[in-house]
């Protein structure tokens, strides 16, 4: 049996690079906080409301979804919680690659003094 080539999801093995943010988008404007909820906790229907509507205005929504699609498992980012995007990854193949260390200023062995 063929596959139709159309139907094909080009995958890439490269995560795309963190999106270049300047501190002006309306995530900085809300506040980092409800972005990412403490472990157990799931977003209320006011909280996605405010964070939808900040992210469907922000010019920077789809690279901040890729990224987050190869590189965060948790939180709210592009516009979609963490259960919307591991459903985008299934359907598109994604693999979340290690943890961004770089991007928080760690080292990998940082990551285990703080626990």
């Amino acid at each position: 049996m063929r596959r139709d080539p159309s139907r094909l999801v080009q995958r890439s093995t490269i995560p795309p690079s963190y999106p270049q943010f300047t501190g002006f988008e309306p995530c900085a404007q809300i506040g980092p906080a409800i972005y990412i909820l403490p472990e157990g906790r799931k977003y209320g229907t006011d909280e996605l409301a405010v964070l939808r509507e900040g992210c469907w205005g922000c010019p920077l929504r789809a690279d901040c979804l890729e990224w987050s699609l190869h590189r965060e498992r948790w939180g709210f980012w592009g516009g979609k919680t963490a259960k919307e995007r591991e459903r985008m990854r299934v359907e598109r193949g994604i693999r979340v690659s290690e943890p961004h260390y770089e991007i928080l200023g760690l080292r990998e062995s940082d990551d285990d003094d703080a626990a």
